[in-house]
């Protein structure tokens, strides 16, 4: 396989891609747990959806002018930043977002004794899919800083059939130049998910009387935000992987240890590719994770002594 051929499958793989974001989209459209929608929540999560597309856009549109010309974000580097900025601001605009939700207007209020967790209002689904994600980013990014060559070039050995032996050099490469910038983005913005998290968790309840549904589709957005950061990563990174790996002719001259790391640049295509489509649904139809086959509703505490439900009852008083 070739660079050339690498270049073909990567949009019939994306079509794919596609076709599975149509699936959950309809799966989501017709099996979803319908609840209220609260326009400041939805448009803060819209918001915040075309302002990190816009961030995305712009970092990009400096590393194709090759700004700056030196130092720790030169050679298209500081397009490294992109991603893990648009998440953030998705993610912060998500929070905001929960600020607007409006408090209930009963006279008579409800609430349960028993603490929610995070395993309440975090799909698990969600979970698996970002730890793929980052496992996967983690693995490609490991290998290409072994192989890496100065940090962003890789430098390869190759016998020709006359027996000489050629030496050469390729850049750009996913060396420390470009992953220590990656990983450093993708722990800020890590460490915004859990707060925000956390936030989701310990927000008073809204007016919607499927509010633990609301907290899930907010927390899979969050999370889904991460994963969209994570594989737009790990696409560029695994394909640069897989392409500095191959020879002219394929793998006929390639050595053991190439060929693996061309394996794992291929799976990592692949994961990305996928982790792309999975993170937009998170986004955008996050109901497709959120939803249970029976919403959970507000868990009341058992008396120890008879075993019978206690509520806690407060009056609102003006």
């Amino acid at each position: 396989m070739t660079a050339t051929l690498v270049l073909l499958v990567a949009p019939a793989m994306a079509g794919l891609a596609l076709i599975l974001v149509g699936v959950l989209v309809l799966a989501g459209i017709l099996g979803a747990d319908r609840t209220g929608l609260h326009p400041g929540a939805l448009a803060a999560r819209w918001i915040g959806s075309m302002l990190g597309l816009v961030v995305l856009t712009a970092f990009a549109a400096v590393a194709v002018s090759e700004i700056p010309s030196y130092g720790p974000f030169a050679y298209g580097a500081i397009a490294t930043l992109g991603p893990a900025s648009a998440a953030l601001v998705l993610v912060l605009a998500i929070a905001v977002g929960e600020r607007t939700l409006p408090a209930p207007h009963a006279a008579i209020r409800r609430a349960s004794l028993v603490r929610r967790t995070l395993n309440d209002v975090v799909p698990r689904s969600a979970l698996v899919v970002v730890a793929v994600t980052i496992g996967m980013l983690l693995a490609v990014s490991v290998v290409c800083f072994a192989m890496a060559d100065g940090g962003r070039a890789y430098t390869s050995v190759r016998a020709l059939p006359s027996g000489e032996v050629v030496r050469s050099s390729f850049t750009p490469f996913p060396g420390y130049h470009y992953t220590f910038p990656i990983w450093t983005g993708i722990l800020v913005v890590s460490v915004a998910v859990v707060l925000v998290l956390r936030m989701i968790l310990v927000r008073r309840p809204s007016d919607d009387p499927q509010d633990i549904l609301l907290r899930r589709r907010s927390s899979t957005s969050v999370v889904g935000s991460l994963v969209l950061a994570s594989s737009l990563y790990l696409l560029p990174v695994a394909a640069l992987l897989v392409a500095r790996m191959l020879t002219a002719d394929g793998l006929a001259r390639t050595t053991m240890l190439e060929k693996f790391c061309a394996a794992l640049g291929g799976a990592g295509v692949f994961v990305g590719l996928l982790a792309i489509a999975m993170g937009l649904v998170m986004v955008v139809f996050p109901e497709v994770l959120a939803r249970r086959s029976s919403p959970p509703g507000v868990r009341s505490p058992r008396d120890t002594a008879t075993g019978s439900i206690v509520p806690f009852t407060q009056e609102a008083r003006p």
